[in-house]
């Protein structure tokens, strides 16, 4: 296959790198505890990505409303349990809302381990099932049904090949997912239609201007809200929560399962440049600085495989603030990782072989 000009696809060619001991704070104390992991060089971590990356974000709402607008006991031909749900924020985002498609299968006794996702063209094109709600809100014009920016009958079960919804609730998980564009719209100018648009104090009640956070930390911030309300339905086994996404969106998904640690597993697929691949490792595309400046870095968490005693989840971090260009560079970052062209924080692991998680 012909390669794109510009960019490195052999692996003889990746030059030689080097990367930062991530388990070295910043005023160098080795690492060697949970606790020291939890209490130092997890904040640390999360602090640079939020003042040079994702940004901050608003706290949880005091007064959220969950309104389930259809429920069947009978969906997918008896195989599931299928509800809607609206949840509204408290009065700062009034009338923003998140509206949350969930199915719980029937087959199990007790409470069901969760998949939570958001996806790209609106719960309907997840699944044929025509009783799912058609969305009302901005959508690109991507040739999924959608003319004009708005949603059609046409679009409806375009994405179900992404979403096996009826094999994932045969193995006894439930699925829950909506569309992110409820949250903000995928365009320039989409935080004045998104929540952006209504918080403007963060988790801390610390002023909050728009420039401070970016779409994908609010589409994060979207994600914790679906987890408030799994944790209120007593079909959901809220300390089972699996989060997934996909390119932007996987981006997202790593950044929701760092800062928000109900998720147990963080699944990201394809998160690209500036996702969670190395950018040291000057291997495939690139992107411009100035387009990673805004996007890059993920954070993916995971259960700890220690054999110490696990009070919480760890956190590993599987990529940067990457192709990051001094002028970009903050002095603190400048300061601790030097003139380098480019900052990166953890080195992956070597993958184990692939089994799929459903079996």
């Amino acid at each position: 296959m012909a390669q794109r000009p510009g960019f490195n696809y052999d692996e003889v060619n990746v030059p030689s790198y080097e990367l930062p001991d991530p388990l070295v704070s910043e005023s160098g104390k080795p690492i060697t505890s949970i606790q020291d992991w939890e209490n130092l060089r997890r904040p640390e971590i999360l602090a640079l990505f939020e003042d040079h990356v994702y940004g901050r974000r608003p706290a949880k709402p005091k007064n959220p409303t969950y309104t389930v607008t259809s429920e069947s006991i009978n969906a997918l031909g008896g195989k599931a349990i299928r509800k809607q749900i609206t949840i509204r924020f408290d009065e700062n985002a009034f009338p923003q809302a998140l509206h949350v498609l969930l199915y719980i299968p029937n087959s199990i006794q007790g409470a069901a381990p969760v998949f939570v996702g958001y996806n790209f063209n609106g719960n309907h094109t997840i699944h044929t099932d025509p009783s799912i709600h058609l969305s009302t809100s901005w959508m690109r014009t991507n040739g999924n049904g959608n003319i004009k920016h708005q949603a059609t009958d046409e679009a409806r079960g375009k994405s179900s090949k992404r979403w096996p919804i009826e094999r994932i609730v045969e193995r006894g998980y439930a699925v829950a997912t909506a569309y992110y564009g409820d949250i903000e719209p995928d365009h320039s100018e989409g935080w004045k239609d998104g929540i952006r648009s209504h918080y403007d104090t963060d988790s801390k009640g610390k002023p909050l201007e728009l420039e401070e956070w970016s779409a994908i930390s609010a589409w994060a911030w979207g994600l914790s809200r679906i987890v408030d309300y799994l944790e209120t339905d007593s079909a959901i086994d809220e300390k089972r929560i699996a989060l997934l996404g996909h390119s932007r969106l996987g981006k997202t998904s790593l950044w929701a399962g760092a800062t928000d640690e109900r998720f147990g597993i963080t699944i990201s697929n394809n998160s690209g440049c500036g996702g969670a691949a190395l950018s040291r490792r000057a291997l495939g595309k690139r992107s411009n600085a100035s387009i990673i400046a805004s996007l890059i870095g993920s954070i993916e968490r995971s259960r700890p495989t220690t054999t110490m005693k696990p009070p919480s989840p760890s956190i590993s971090i599987n990529s940067s603030l990457s192709w990051l260009r001094e002028p970009f560079m903050s002095p603190a970052l400048k300061k601790i990782y030097g003139p380098t062209r480019m900052v990166n924080f953890f080195r992956q692991k070597p993958r184990a072989p692939y089994t799929s998680f459903l079996d």
